[in-house]
């Protein structure tokens, strides 16, 4: 960790080999600098000089992700904890240490998935077929779309966390696309009964893949209604018996 100590003024008294890497000032070019000015960046100072106010009066270490600013002018998000040292340790006066990561990359990545998984669900949303999204561990419902809910006769709020195979007519059904799913990745065309919340019957064609959502492990199962089509091909075969 990027590692410097400071004065009640702000100045730096001491700074670590990992400090130079982070932020690129040498030790002997940070030493009595202000270190607001070298390593915080503008718009972040505010909320530091806060942070600076209150942790010399601060029994307990304080924490926090400033914007922060390296030697060559690049902009990076650290994560800091914040101690004063007092007393027979700091015969000098009481002086704060602080420690910083810099988890740029990670906030970047992590960005990265939030903006993904909000395309995910907006895609999932705006599907013209009701899709469903499970765990793939406990089976429970992770998401579901308008459409889906309005097949299963139930709200959306209802549906999620609710176990998937409690809409199956044949609990079976769902155990035997899960396992091809698991060991195929992909499944097309499987017709199934479901049961709404109203305890009627919907027959539908699914298709089913491995997916992820929201970190989980998942089952993206989009379905289409062929409950029409089934009762017109009953009505037909009645007819022609």
């Amino acid at each position: 960790l990027a590692a410097f100590a400071w004065d009640s003024e702000m100045r730096v008294l001491e700074w670590n080999h990992r400090a130079e890497e982070v932020f690129g000032w040498r030790r002997e070019e940070a030493l009595g600098q202000d270190f607001l000015s070298l390593v915080v960046a503008p718009e972040a100072r505010p909320t530091v000089l806060g942070i600076a106010a209150t942790l010399f009066d601060s029994p307990v270490p304080l924490y926090q992700v400033n914007t922060n600013l390296t030697k060559d002018g690049r902009i990076i998000q650290c994560h800091w904890s914040n101690a004063v040292v007092r007393g027979a340790d700091a015969p000098e006066g009481a002086f704060a240490i602080s420690l910083a990561e810099d988890v740029t990359d990670r906030l970047r990545i992590l960005r990265a998935l939030e903006e993904s998984e909000r395309r995910y669900r907006l895609l999932v949303e705006s599907a013209p077929f009701p899709v469903l999204i499970t765990r793939l561990d406990n089976d429970r419902v992770l998401y579901i779309n308008q459409r889906a809910a309005q097949l299963l006769g139930q709200s959306q709020e209802k549906c999620i966390g609710r176990p998937a195979p409690s809409y199956y007519k044949t609990p079976a059904d769902r155990a035997w696309l899960k396992a091809q799913v698991q060991s195929r990745s992909l499944v097309t065309d499987f017709e199934a009964c479901l049961i709404n919340g109203r305890g009627e019957e919907r027959w539908v064609l699914i298709s089913a893949a491995l997916s992820g959502f929201d970190g989980e492990e998942a089952m993206i199962v989009a379905c289409n209604d062929i409950t029409r089509r089934r009762e017109a091909d009953e009505a037909l075969r009645e007819s022609e018996a």
